[in-house]
């Protein structure tokens, strides 16, 4: 048997695990914005793991939802999805997979870019889902939806980008020496 056979489930579970932390974790509120931290866990995980990895991770961890309450609304089952929430949960796996494809860089302005990219993709399925699908007003819907959440989105990525080349940089020193 191979010693790392079993690592990507392991990977995907972890995904699914720190996911649940950041929507349970206390909510903040920032510029009156409830501040979960989800999409940071996702830019993180998304950023260490293969696109693999995160992206059926997040596919697993939306698929949870159905059963248990793992988002920050606390409800289980359509009632999550048939929420304001609900489109950015549907984005969770998309944007994991473009970020852990192409966010793995050593310069920190690339990597932070693709955060953005990655929350970017979060923001715009999510307004989406609140206009197709919810009926709410398009103008509610990307201020409430997107331009709301944009400061946040900026700090959760760079914070993110910065944990992950702070660290590479650790290990990278660390295997040298």
């Amino acid at each position: 048997m191979k010693a790392g056979r079993y690592k990507p489930l392991l990977m995907m579970f972890l995904v699914m695990g720190t996911m649940t932390l950041g929507a349970k974790l206390p909510h903040p509120t920032l510029l009156g914005t409830p501040f979960t931290f989800q999409s940071f866990f996702l830019c993180l995980t998304a950023l260490y793991f293969t696109p693999m990895e995160a992206g059926i991770g997040q596919v697993l961890y939306v698929i949870s939802g159905f059963f248990i309450p793992v988002f920050a609304t606390d409800v289980s089952g359509w009632a999550a999805f048939n929420s304001a929430g609900g489109g950015y949960y549907l984005a969770y796996p998309m944007a994991a997979w473009v970020l852990a494809r192409y966010g793995r860089t050593s310069d920190w302005f690339a990597c932070f870019s693709w955060t953005i990219v990655a929350h970017f993709i979060l923001l715009l399925i999510g307004v989406l889902w609140q206009i197709g699908y919810l009926n709410i007003e398009s103008e509610l819907a990307f201020k409430s939806g997107m331009f709301d959440l944009l400061p946040s989105s900026f700090l959760k990525g760079g914070l993110a980008a910065a944990i992950f080349l702070l660290g590479e940089a650790f290990l990278k020193k660390r295997h040298e020496a």
